[in-house]
């Protein structure tokens, strides 16, 4: 069994257009700056609000960003031991799907489908069953070539 960490989110992406104004350019390029700089992401990944895993050691330890943010020393050293192993280079990460609607794969499908099986209005089957309508509809929407391609194009 090969065991990887998922990154869920894929992570943030960020850009600044070329045919932005100057004055455009430099905010956009200082606010990236600011938020990825450590002070500002080590009070990031420790605070739930930001949803934002660990993406440098330095932001591991000591820990007191953690602490502070309300972590309990179990849950601090969970995921830091985590964190150092999904950071590692023995690591092969899973990105999610980098397809176009796949807000409509996860939220519109799974999540509203989830909510319902959760509040027991469907059950198992038809929350499965449903997924895989709901999946079908949206990938011949989107064109499943199409998807297969940009698919492809994301892994590299």
């Amino acid at each position: 069994v090969n065991r990887v960490p998922f990154y869920w989110s894929g992570g943030l992406g960020t850009l600044i257009r070329k045919s932005a104004a100057p004055v455009n350019k430099d905010l956009l390029w200082d606010f990236f700056v600011y938020s990825n700089s450590p002070e500002t992401s080590v009070y990031d990944v420790a605070n739930y609000a930001s949803w934002l895993d660990s993406w440098r050691y330095s932001q591991l330890s000591p820990g007191d960003n953690f602490i502070e943010a309300g972590w309990s020393q179990t849950g601090y050293q969970e995921h830091t031991d985590l964190m150092q192993w999904a950071l590692s280079a023995e690591v092969n990460g899973a990105l999610n799907l980098r397809i176009p609607g796949m807000a409509h794969y996860t939220r519109d499908t799974v999540g509203e489908l989830m909510a319902k099986y959760i509040d027991g209005t469907i059950n198992l089957n038809q929350f499965v069953e449903g997924v895989r309508v709901g999946w079908n509809d949206i990938t011949q929407q989107k064109g499943k070539l199409d998807q297969l391609e940009i698919y492809r194009a994301g892994l590299g």
